[in-house]
């Protein structure tokens, strides 16, 4: 028996499908965000129902069209209703986290962009996408964090 029907990592290889297509490669994207914390809901204004009495929002319109209660998330162990801020308006630092997301990238350098006189050199098409997040923490503290070591403690 030849050397590659023995080797086990060419034996894999044979047997798996590439990655992708010949002329694409493929590389680990690694990106900071800023987001809502996870009990806070933000919600277009036309969406969100509040009482004539008081102005406090009673519910809010869900995908389907249904008007349903605030939903109830855990915070610290406790079953509270979660925060709704309306889209549009800035939400404070206190109720966001910085998340490291995890993505790939595909570049395709068999498809390139057209040629244009005069215009930039042809570029590779290529496609990026985030797929999960690998760290959460929140915002005000990354911040601190860094401000920290950057500037030095606050007097």
């Amino acid at each position: 028996m030849s050397e590659h029907k023995t080797n086990p990592t060419a034996l894999l290889a044979a047997t798996l499908p590439d990655l992708l297509p010949a002329g694409c490669g493929s590389r680990v994207l690694l990106e900071t965000q800023v987001v809502p914390m996870k009990h806070v809901a933000i919600v277009a204004p036309e969406n969100i129902q509040r009482s004539i009495v008081d102005g406090k929002i009673t519910a809010i319109r869900t995908p389907g069209g249904e008007w349903e209660p605030v939903p109830m998330v855990i915070v610290n162990g406790q079953q509270v209703p979660a925060i709704v801020h309306t889209l549009g308006t800035p939400l404070p630092p206190e109720l966001c986290d910085m998340v490291i997301m995890l993505g790939t990238g595909v570049v395709d350098t068999l498809a390139m962009s057209l040629v244009v006189p005069g215009g930039p050199p042809p570029q590779p098409r290529t496609s990026s996408m985030p797929h999960g997040e690998l760290l959460r923490m929140p915002l005000v503290a990354w911040r601190e964090q860094h401000m920290r070591k950057l500037r030095g403690p606050e007097n």
